[in-house]
C-alpha cells in the first residue's frame, strides 16, 4: 500500500488548517499501518498438494457384502466454487433394487483466510433411502473422508485464529 499526501506550496494554511492536515495525516498513517499489520498476520494458506479428500456412498451399512461407492475428487475447492455454482462433487449417485433406492449427493469446500482454515458442506449436501422393497434393511450413508492441511507462514496465524467446523443436520422419517 503506498500513501501519498500532497499540500499545496502556494497557500498558507492557518492554524486550523494546520490542524486539520496532522488530523488527516494522522488518520491516513494509521490506515496504512493497520493495512499493513493485516498483510503481516495474514499468514495462512491451504495446501491442495497434500490435502485428500474422499467421499463414500454406502446403500447399507450392515450389509458386508454391498460395495459403497468412492469419490476420490482431485482437489479440494474453494467454498465460493462448490454446489450451486458448479456441481456437487458426488453427484446425485444412486444405487436401486427393484423399487428401492438410495441417492447421495454432496461437496465439500474449504475456507482460508486470515484468521479462518476450515471447511464447508455445500447445502442439500445429503443421502436419502427410499426402500418400499426392504431391499436396504440398514442405513444408508455418506461419508466424507478428509485430510485438509494449511501452511502458517510468515506472521503467524491471526491475531484471533479460527479453525472450526460447522455441521447442520436434519432428517425425515
Amino acid at each position: 500500500m503506498k500513501c501519498v499526501l500532497m499540500a499545496d506550496k502556494n497557500v498558507r494554511p492557518t492554524k486550523n488548517v494546520r490542524a486539520t492536515r496532522r488530523v488527516g495525516a494522522l488518520v491516513v498513517v494509521q490506515a496504512a499501518a493497520l493495512m499493513g499489520a493485516a498483510n503481516v498476520w495474514a499468514g495462512v494458506a491451504f495446501d491442495p498438494t497434500v490435502s485428500t479428500l474422499k467421499i463414500t456412498h454406502d446403500a447399507d451399512i450392515t450389509n458386508p457384502n454391498d460395495i459403497p461407492f468412492v469419490k476420490n475428487p482431485s482437489t479440494v475447492p474453494p467454498s465460493t466454487l462448490i454446489f450451486p455454482v458448479n456441481n456437487y462433487q458426488m453427484n446425485n449417485h444412486t444405487f436401486t433394487s427393484g423399487n428401492s433406492s438410495t441417492i447421495a449427493a454432496g461437496s465439500l469446500g474449504q475456507v482460508t483466510n486470515s484468521t479462518t482454515a476450515s471447511f464447508v458442506l455445500a447445502p442439500g449436501t445429503g443421502v436419502t433411502q427410499d426402500d418400499p422393497d426392504g431391499a436396504y434393511p440398514g442405513a444408508s450413508s455418506l461419508k466424507f473422508n478428509m485430510d485438509l492441511r494449511w501452511d502458517v507462514t510468515t506472521g503467524g496465524f491471526g491475531p484471533l485464529a479460527n479453525g472450526y467446523a460447522s455441521l447442520a443436520v436434519g432428517g425425515t422419517v
